[in-house]
């Protein structure tokens, strides 16, 4: 297509490099993150004080060869693999991506969420998430086309299809035994496309279970999430109900209003009080002696006010 529409002199090889150029880019940047991943989580906790820095340095360069060549074999193993590339991108995916976007709903909206609910219901998701689309695959399912309107083609194009749909006596065609049906081939034949849902909706449901059953065993600095956290859900589409319901809704916790949040956030922000008596260089005293300038610079009670930009009076000051 691009060699019919773009018949020009060095314009396919342009198309090409931006494309190979655009995947490359992309490439690299999920091989780096995957490799800072599995060093953080998995090999700095054990390693990461007897490594020097070259020698981590030379793990990590490791780590991205192997993901590069694990993804190498993924692209052999994509042509075996039957129907579209998106579909098959897809299926592999967004079962990942709504268990993950589960486990968020859940520790959101839900207050009452723990991590073993999160653990549980996370691992759920994909579990039931992949296994509908490798059933679906092996069972080789056929999912159900809507009929494609050809009433308004005119011309030729009417009277071939209407010579093409026109049955003929003495074509025979065999028959294809149908195959049996499953007990979940209904489950199987749901599209791909919801696999996102069906993921967080899985994860969810037992996450939800599991975190009510496995609340009294939890300590109460772990119960007590900070409100800024959450999102109260009936709080923000119910908020015409009583006082009394939404509290009892909200799990019996009280939440502020987005916006006293936005205001406390705003009057905790770090602020440089303006001078009466000069501009920032009067302020400091340029000539003075390093350890005078290190005592204005770290005087601070608790990081909100640094005293650098402010006028005060030291002993160097005098002189």
């Amino acid at each position: 297509m691009v060699m019919d529409i773009l018949a020009y002199p060095a314009v396919p090889g342009l198309f090409m490099s931006g494309i190979f150029s655009g995947a490359v880019s992309s490439i690299s940047s999920s091989l780096s993150s995957l490799a800072a991943i599995t060093w953080e989580d998995f090999l700095k906790p054990y390693l990461g004080k007897r490594l020097t820095e070259f020698r981590t340095t030379v793990i990590l360069k490791i780590i991205v060869v192997v993901y590069g060549l694990l993804a190498f074999a993924m692209s052999f193993a994509m042509t075996f693999i039957e129907g579209t590339l998106i579909q098959a991108v897809v299926s592999l995916m967004f079962p990942i991506n709504g268990a993950v976007g589960g486990m968020f709903i859940l520790g959101a909206f839900f207050p009452f969420a723990n991590k073993y609910g999160a653990f549980v219901g996370g691992v759920t998701g994909l579990v039931i998430s992949i296994w509908r689309s490798l059933g679906a695959y092996n069972r080789g399912i056929e999912y159900l086309l809507l009929p494609y309107p050809n009433g308004t083609c005119t011309g030729s194009n009417s009277s071939l299809i209407e010579l093409s749909t026109t049955p003929q006596s003495n074509v025979t065609t065999p028959q294809i035994p149908d195959k049996e049906s499953g007990p979940f081939d209904e489950f199987y034949r749901l599209s791909y496309v919801w696999s996102p849902a069906l993921s967080a909706l899985a994860c969810c449901v037992p996450g939800i279970l599991i975190s009510l059953a496995t609340r009294r065993y939890m300590t109460e600095e772990e119960k007590e999430v900070p409100t800024m956290y959450q999102i109260p859900i009936f709080t923000r589409l119910f908020c015409c109900l009583p006082n009394s319901w939404l509290y009892w809704l909200d799990c019996s916790r009280s939440f502020e209003s987005p916006e006293a949040i936005s205001h406390r956030m705003k009057d905790n922000e770090l602020f440089v009080p303006s001078s009466k008596e000069g501009n920032r260089c009067d302020m400091v005293g340029f000539g003075k002696s390093s350890d005078v300038e290190n005592r204005e610079m770290h005087k601070s009670d608790n990081g909100v006010l640094n005293s650098a930009f402010v006028k005060d009076e030291l002993p160097g000051d005098k002189l």
